[in-house]
């Protein structure tokens, strides 16, 4: 066990640089306050982890010795600019502080706990705790990997390890081919111990063959790098994990370089569009140079890279994400809504960009307020909505068609009145698309139409489906909403008929009751039966075969008519 630590021979900003780094260790959530001008009364912020779902705020302090004068108004003003009405810092108005701590390598004296609880604190509705220098040995004594890289001098060692534990697991080394699986794994254990020595992050390997495996649900991961070997079709990858929320920016993962980019490009113009709005986008093959400084030696040169880019985040989505959108006509009706989730909301240059999320995945609204212009735009992106139920598409659908000038779209919280929401007029927007979606929003209306009568879920079948079969799909819903229905064909078709051997053809007008049933994809859905009505039919041919027989004919007017119920007469 390393020894106790003399904090007396340390700078003020190493103690509080280590007891802060403790701390993060032990509370992963917790998050460093950077000053700008001042820290306002907040060292280290863990949002949520009070009593009833409150904000604990710690408040480092290097002071290990008692407290002077000057040392408790310094604390005083720290909390006076967290918590005090008059004095608090704007910047953290939004906290709900329900427990304050003051941590430091000192343990009060019974006149200076007397102070902190019934002085310090007694005007503030706020529970109150002095970490001192018990608190802080044992947070020492536990993260002693935190204590060697800060106050030790072992960040140089720490490195150098890493560095040597990391060219060890190359490829080159642990592939070997005299290696034995076994020696292989005895190098990786080998290789541990200096990693796990880093105060600020986990390294994790991985091994395989054919296509690398890409990780990307992992908590508090911040990099992967792979090495492949194209001959022996092998890879592995090492996984830089952060230890806490703080590790990232107490040694962050840096990459410097330079895109290259066509004038009037569509890269150019996505690189244009990240600084404006921080836009997402990923670059061309081969459009990237520069280098990565990573910790464990994992950093290096890129040449010819391809680089992608999340969004530049906003302070965060936005107290009510749940909104709902309509469409209204130029007569002010509503034409269609759309109930959808915020889901990403990026900063830039220019102005603020906003995705809006279908709640059923129908679509994705991108809208894009610049500042500096003073406009707002609106790009939807609609996705194929083949496997999902009929009655969940058709609405996200239905506003998707109607997303085009001259109409106007209103945005609104869910659960608030629609009529108080903002309004915004659509711009001319893209004809040919438009029209695609408002024949893909009629053909879910008649399988809405269909679904009302059967208690099998409808699901949107595939494009050539829905060419093949939507002509179907309109009889069986007219007929379904007792509307007579009259059906022609051309002048070298016929209609056919299959009968049982023995039953014959009527040679004058009739009427026969057929099933009402359609395939929707490769479901066939049964809707009861229906009658047709053939006037002056005309025999062409009779076919006889094992299963009966089968007329085809045609009608005076090469029609036949359709309906729910059977015609008088």
């Amino acid at each position: 066990m390393p020894g106790r630590i003399e904090w007396g021979r340390y700078e003020g900003d190493d103690i509080e640089s280590v007891i802060a780094m403790m701390l993060n260790r032990e509370h992963p959530d917790s998050v460093r306050i950077r000053p700008s001008q001042g820290d306002g009364g907040v060292d280290i912020l863990d949002r949520g982890a009070g009593p009833a779902g409150g904000d604990v705020v710690y408040q480092v302090k290097k002071f290990w010795q008692p407290l002077t004068s000057g040392d408790k108004d310094k604390i005083r003003h720290s909390l006076e600019t967290l918590l005090h009405p008059s004095k608090r810092d704007e910047r953290w108005g939004h906290l709900t502080v329900t427990e304050w701590r003051l941590v430091m390598p000192w343990d009060p004296t019974p006149e200076a706990d007397d102070w902190f609880h019934n002085t310090l604190l007694e005007e503030y509705d706020v529970k109150g705790q002095w970490d001192g220098l018990v608190r802080v040995d044992q947070l020492a004594a536990r993260y002693d990997d935190v204590v060697d890289y800060y106050l030790r001098d072992g960040k140089s060692a720490v490195v150098e390890a890493m560095e040597n534990a990391m060219r060890l697991m190359t490829l080159d080394k642990v592939g070997d081919a005299d290696l034995s699986p076994a020696e292989v794994a005895q190098k990786v254990r080998a290789a541990l111990p200096a990693l796990d020595h880093d105060p600020h992050y986990l390294y994790e390997f991985r091994f395989g063959h054919g296509e690398p495996r890409i990780v990307d649900e992992r908590p508090r991961l911040v990099m992967s790098t792979y090495s492949v070997d194209p001959a022996a079709d092998t890879w592995h990858a090492i996984d830089l994990i952060a230890r806490c929320a703080a590790s990232a920016s107490e040694r962050p993962v840096t990459v410097r370089g330079e895109f290259t980019a066509q004038p009037g490009s569509d890269f150019a113009e996505a690189l244009q569009d990240f600084d404006n709005f921080g836009t997402p986008f990923t670059s061309p093959e081969g459009a990237y140079r520069g280098t990565i400084d990573a910790p464990g030696g994992l950093g290096g040169e890129l040449v010819d890279a391809t680089v992608t880019l999340g969004p530049t985040p906003a302070s965060d989505l936005g107290d009510d994400v749940q909104l709902r959108l309509e469409m209204l006509g130029v007569d002010g009706a509503v034409l269609a809504s759309a109930d959808v989730d915020r889901t990403d909301r990026s900063v830039g240059q220019a102005g603020l960009r906003v995705v809006l999320t279908e709640v059923h995945g129908v679509f994705d609204l991108t809208m894009i307020f610049n500042q500096s212009n003073g406009t707002t735009t609106g790009k939807i992106d609609v996705r194929a909505p083949s496997g999902k139920p009929v009655a969940a598409a058709r609405p996200g659908v239905a506003f998707a068609a109607n997303f085009h000038h001259p109409h106007t779209l209103r945005t609104s919280a869910r659960h608030a009145p629609a009529n108080l929401g903002a309004t915004l007029h659509l711009p001319p927007g893209d004809a040919e698309g438009v029209q695609t979606l408002k024949f893909t929003s009629y053909v879910l209306g008649l399988l809405e139409k269909l679904q009302a009568h059967t208690s099998v879920v409808i699901r949107v079948p595939s494009g050539e489906d829905v060419l093949a079969q939507f002509k179907s799909w309109q009889l069986a819903a007219a007929v379904l909403s007792d509307q007579p229905v009259t059906v022609g064909v051309a002048e070298d078709h016929a209609f056919h008929v299959a009968m049982t051997r023995g039953v014959e053809l009527p040679r004058d007008s009739f009427v026969m009751e057929v099933p009402n049933e359609v395939m929707v994809g490769s479901d066939r859905l049964k809707f009861g039966t229906m009658f047709a009505s053939f006037e002056h039919p005309t025999l062409l041919e009779t076919v006889n075969d094992v299963d009966g027989v089968t007329y085809s004919f045609t009608t005076a007017d090469r029609k036949v008519g359709y309906s729910r119920t059977s015609p008088e007469g």
